[in-house]
C-alpha cells in the first residue's frame, strides 16, 4: 500500500483511504486565543496560522490529486463567522479564518474543471451544554 504523509503533521496516511472517499471533511481542531491584538504574542499568532490555514491548505494539496483523478467529490470546509466579520477579542483567529475563506473561494473555483466540489461552513457561537439522552432520561449535560 502507498502512503501519503501530510507536511507538519508526521503521520503517513494510506493512500487508500483517499480512494474510498467522496466527500472529505476539513475541520482542524482550531486554535485561538481571546485578547487584544496588541497583546497576543507573536508565537501564539504564528501557530493559529500553522493550524487553522496551512493545516487546511496542507489537507487540500494531500487529497487534491485523488479527487482529480476520479473526476468527482466534495469538500465540506469549516470556518468560523470570526471568518465573515471580525470579533473584538479575537482579531489573529479571525485572520486566520478569513484566509480560509479566501483559500476556499479560489479552490472552487480551481477544482470545478475536475468535478470536485467545495462547500465552505459559517457556523457562529454555540452552546457548550446539549440536550441528550442519559440513564435518568433526557436532559442538558452541562
Amino acid at each position: 500500500m502507498l502512503e501519503c504523509s501530510c507536511a507538519g503533521f508526521g503521520n503517513p496516511l494510506p493512500q487508500a483511504i483517499f480512494y474510498a472517499l467522496h466527500v472529505h471533511i476539513t475541520d482542524f481542531l482550531s486554535t485561538g486565543i481571546i485578547g487584544s491584538c496588541e497583546d497576543q504574542d507573536e508565537t501564539d499568532i504564528r501557530s493559529q496560522f500553522d493550524t487553522n490555514v496551512l493545516g487546511t491548505l496542507n489537507i487540500l494539496q494531500l487529497t487534491l490529486p485523488y479527487f482529480r483523478e476520479r473526476g468527482y467529490g466534495r469538500y465540506i470546509i469549516f470556518s468560523s463567522i470570526a471568518g465573515f466579520s471580525g470579533i473584538p477579542g479575537l482579531g489573529p483567529y479571525g485572520a486566520t479564518k478569513f484566509a480560509v475563506e479566501g483559500l476556499v473561494e479560489s479552490l472552487m473555483y480551481e477544482i470545478e474543471l475536475f468535478g470536485v466540489k467545495a462547500t465552505l461552513v459559517e457556523p457562529s457561537g454555540t452552546r457548550r451544554d446539549e440536550y441528550v439522552l442519559h440513564s435518568g432520561g433526557l436532559g442538558w449535560v452541562r
